[in-house]
């Protein structure tokens, strides 16, 4: 992480090489790390909710953490062109830093985007709820994965996978999944292959109801140039 704050190259050109679950995988062990330097009770104290500003030239929007009972949503709302990014290593990007760096006041209203980054997560979620039947292990991650790509590869997958598969194919997956410490290329191919050698009969679609998460603001950082 602290590599992260001095903006390293080497490391964040790493990063790139890296699959959306592996970095996870790579933030959840570094922030334990950062855990055990400064005490894990110093930040219990610091309430859900709370924001602050860095000042990155050329930039202007505010990043966004909401999370629910399952898992953390990140999200920077770019101001100049109104769009809202889920692309974790820009978002690492903008807001590392350092530990003494200045905070900026910030020259808009964050709430107002904060709301407006909500609703595109819950209608994200609304969205994959009708789509998506209920999946086992690992192709419920697979899918996960893919809805964070683009790409007309990514959409013949998801297509694909978005529809259970049978468990003697499940067993398979398991085995390709293992390996997904490959590259985001070397990963697509593998589940392309697997998609032509496992095909599966198509299924009427069912709209799947369920309860709508409720998101929590853990916290926000507005950026300005």
């Amino acid at each position: 992480v602290h590599q992260l704050y001095e903006g390293k190259t080497e490391v964040l050109d790493e990063l790139e090489n890296l699959s959306e679950l592996a970095i996870g995988e790579f933030l959840k062990e570094e922030v334990l790390k950062y855990l055990q330097e400064i005490g894990e009770e110093r930040i219990k104290r610091i309430p859900n909710g709370m924001g602050s500003g860095l000042k990155r030239t050329g930039y202007h929007g505010l990043f966004v953490s909401f999370k629910d009972s399952s898992r953390h949503h990140w999200c920077y709302y770019d101001l100049k062109n109104k769009r809202i990014s889920e692309d974790k290593l820009n978002v690492i990007r903008l807001i590392r830093c350092r530990r003494d760096e200045e905070r900026t006041e910030l020259n808009f209203d964050p709430y107002e985007i904060i709301d407006k980054v909500r609703s595109h997560i819950l209608s994200r979620i609304r969205t994959a709820q009708l789509k998506l039947p209920k999946l086992k292990s690992p192709q419920n991650h697979i899918v996960n994965w893919l809805q964070c790509l683009s790409g007309n590869v990514r959409n013949e997958l998801m297509e694909y996978f978005s529809t259970p598969l049978p468990d003697i194919y499940i067993r398979e997956l398991k085995k390709l999944w293992s390996q997904r410490g490959l590259s985001e290329e070397a990963l697509l191919t593998s589940l392309k292959s697997f998609k032509e050698t496992h095909p599966i009969q198509p299924t009427e679609e069912k709209e799947v109801v369920a309860d709508e998460p409720k998101l929590e603001l853990v916290s926000y950082m507005g950026i300005t140039g």
